[in-house]
């Protein structure tokens, strides 16, 4: 092979890595992070799951999906951006730490909450390669609940509300609707069911216009209790 076609090779490659960079996939570490089925919500964390009324947090619809862990709390579980994006937001406080993205090719906001060991940093431009935090580890776990042994992901449909750092948070720009959707009508008009948007999404490119748009008009429907 001449030298000018093993360059031209490299470049297709590159180009070929990017591309996949900007697709959609789940924020975990699994061995194939389109794979949809290799992941599954804790027993109340499913989008749009009714979560009752607590000290000083109204009853809502669940603004996101909570992933279970996969594997033991003794070893590192990676968080990663769902694609390309932006970094707008961190809060690093304690067990609410989260991370904002703004994805502008596709004009929506994702959020990654319950997150330890923060590597992202305020205005990085990131792929889904890139590594942003990670899930709570034993010791974490044991301080702030194990109830936040997962990785709680939303995919927003509008700008998350704006609010100015503090000392504490200086890095924290944004705050979301995630308790604040009282209704079905407010949790559709201000969020994606996370696993249902990055399997309409799919590798890019490759999505069928008429069925995104089907998609755009279904509304969220909960799922029944019992028989």
């Amino acid at each position: 092979m001449r030298m000018k076609d093993v360059r031209r090779l490299m470049v297709l490659l590159v180009a070929l890595r990017e591309a996949l960079a900007c697709d959609w996939m789940l924020p975990v570490d699994v061995p194939d992070r389109r794979d949809l089925e290799s992941v599954q919500t804790t027993a109340i964390g499913d989008f749009g799951h009714l979560r009752d009324a607590r000290p000083g947090v109204p009853a809502h619809h669940h603004a996101g999906c909570d992933i279970a862990r996969i594997g033991s709390v003794d070893e590192d579980a990676p968080v990663f951006a769902a694609s390309c994006g932006r970094v707008v937001s961190i809060r690093g406080d304690g067990p609410f730490a989260q991370i904002i993205i703004y994805h502008p090719e596709d004009s929506v906001w994702t959020v990654y909450e319950h997150v330890a060991g923060i590597l992202a940093h305020l205005g990085q431009t990131v792929t889904a390669a890139t590594p942003l935090a990670r899930i709570m580890n034993r010791r974490e776990l044991n301080r702030y609940g194990w109830h936040f042994n997962h990785l709680h992901f939303e995919v927003m449909r509008c700008e998350p509300m704006a609010m100015n750092p503090t000392s504490e948070s200086p890095e924290r720009r944004y705050r979301t609707y995630g308790t604040e959707c009282r209704t079905l009508e407010e949790l559709n008009a201000r969020y994606w069911d996370p696993l249902l948007y990055l399997k309409r999404q799919g590798p890019r490119g490759q999505e069928k216009v008429a069925e995104r748009r089907q998609d755009e008009k279904r509304p969220f429907i909960p799922r029944k209790e019992g028989p």
